[in-house]
């Protein structure tokens, strides 16, 4: 049996995500405010993400964030606006 997609939708303000695994399709829809969503596991590596996982920061004027934590060192920060 296929994992369902589920699909969150954050507040009509500034709001934080922490992602430390996912084993199905994930949709965040962001909404008003400045959205920044982290991806990490408390090993901070990414092979918890066994699927899908999207980000929308939604059609506001603040800037998102989606933040890939990778190691103790290194952090990927894709900064994005629309």
């Amino acid at each position: 049996m296929a994992n369902q997609q589920s699909t969150y939708k954050t507040s009509n303000s500034d709001d934080n995500v922490t992602i430390r695994s996912i084993s199905g399709p994930l949709i965040i829809n962001g909404d008003g405010g400045r959205d920044i969503v982290h991806v990490s596991s408390d090993e901070q590596k990414l092979d918890r993400i066994n699927a899908f996982l999207a980000f929308d920061g939604g059609q506001d004027d603040d800037v998102d964030e989606l933040v890939l934590d990778t190691t103790l060192r290194m952090k990927m920060r894709l900064t994005f606006s629309m």
